[in-house]
């Protein structure tokens, strides 16, 4: 369940983010939205527009960077392993590629996405269009990417890297932006999940006794790291020009697999 408030600069006020209840009805969330109605599920309304490529085959993130294929596929970034890479190495001679940038790996809504974008169904599709991936990105170590591929048996290791820069260079440069940077966008449209939902019991067990080491701590008294609050996103592009560009305005906010495809398979076939 989660819930994001707003004041009236654009400043999150308050967030409620946790792990669904394996048991039904669950009995705290029940007594959390009596006392709180605003803790009470969300649904979308309708779907969030991603950003419009420019001439030059750029577009505008949320940051206000602009961002085209070139920067994507020089970024560096790790295997579980432990060995240097970069995303254009990772797309190799493919016409293009699927790119998703998962907040961490002890995240709830990033352990649904990357088992989302690694279905079956879906690999197959973007092979049928030529594309490489999904190449999934996230905030973390090796050793942390090891332990969530443990947990996580059906993400191949090859379809899933870490950004592991201190100043988290990947995520950056892309400019998804962070929590509370700025008031969410058409506020109406916001995809609000259930954190975790579609996880059967057993791996939502295993998500709650290992997010927290998964997730990027640091020491007692360090305060809250950076990496917590930078948000997601999902691109597609050929080597000329991005085919589809849209960053999460709050964690869970994010595109399916099927909405990605759709927008890119009409943008390759036009």
């Amino acid at each position: 369940m989660s819930y994001y408030d707003f004041d009236g600069q654009g400043r999150i006020t308050f967030v409620r983010d946790a792990t669904e209840s394996v048991v039904k009805p669950p009995p705290l969330q029940a007594l959390a939205a009596h006392l709180r109605p605003a803790l009470r599920v969300l649904h979308p309304r309708k779907k969030a527009p991603g950003a419009a490529c420019d001439a030059a085959g750029a577009v505008e993130m949320p940051a206000g960077i602009l961002l085209d294929p070139a920067t994507v596929m020089r970024q560096t970034i790790v295997t579980s392993g432990g060995e240097p890479t970069s995303i254009g190495e990772e797309v190799g001679f493919s016409r293009g590629a699927v790119v998703v940038f998962l907040r961490h790996l002890g995240c709830p809504y990033c352990w649904a996405q990357a088992r989302e974008w690694t279905e079956p169904e879906t690999l197959e599709r973007l092979s049928r269009l030529g594309l490489a991936g999904p190449i999934l990105v996230s905030v973390g170590t090796p050793e942390k990417l090891r332990k969530f591929l443990e947990l996580n048996p059906t993400v191949p290791r090859g379809r899933i890297f870490v950004d592991d820069s201190d100043s988290h260079d990947a995520f950056k440069a892309m400019g998804f932006g962070k929590i509370g940077d700025r008031f969410p966008e058409n506020p109406e449209t916001l995809r609000v999940r259930l954190p975790g939902a579609g996880l059967d019991p057993g791996s939502a067990f295993n998500l709650v006794t290992n997010g927290h080491w998964l997730s990027p701590v640091k020491s007692l008294g360090q305060g809250v790291p950076e990496a917590l609050a930078l948000l997601g996103g999902t691109l597609v592009f050929t080597r000329e020009r991005m085919l589809h560009a849209s960053g999460d305005r709050v964690p869970g906010d994010y595109a399916s697999p099927g909405e990605v495809l759709d927008d890119a398979e009409a943008l390759l076939s036009g």
